[in-house]
């Protein structure tokens, strides 16, 4: 806790870091859900090849980013936001006609 509050504090004044740590944070999600698969799936071997902890831990996520990266790239060119939006639509309108031929009042909180 004493380290999270000092990083808090003092470390994320400095810009550059700040700008970096803002920078991984993007591909967090990304990161962490690829990098299990690349441990344990695809490049278990390779990955574990290279004998030292800070090494393994560095490659790993380093692989890890550059996929994110990519992947984030990839769902611009296909728009994937856009096709999300319009499956909530679709879910919602769904959702939304059960509920009335039921007869069932859905009360929303705000």
């Amino acid at each position: 806790a004493i380290f999270i509050w000092y990083v808090y504090e003092f470390v994320l004044d400095v810009p550059i870091i700040k700008q970096i740590l803002e920078y991984f944070g993007k591909h967090s999600m990304n990161i962490f859900l690829i990098h299990s698969l690349l441990r344990t799936v695809y490049l278990n071997s390779f990955i574990y090849s290279q004998k030292h902890f800070i090494i393994i831990a560095g490659v790993l996520f380093i692989i890890s980013l550059i996929l994110s990266i990519l992947l984030e790239i990839f769902k611009k060119l296909i728009r994937y936001d856009k096709i999300i939006d319009k499956l909530q639509l679709i879910v919602r309108h769904k959702i939304d006609s059960y509920y009335e031929k039921r007869k069932i009042k859905v009360i929303e909180i705000k």
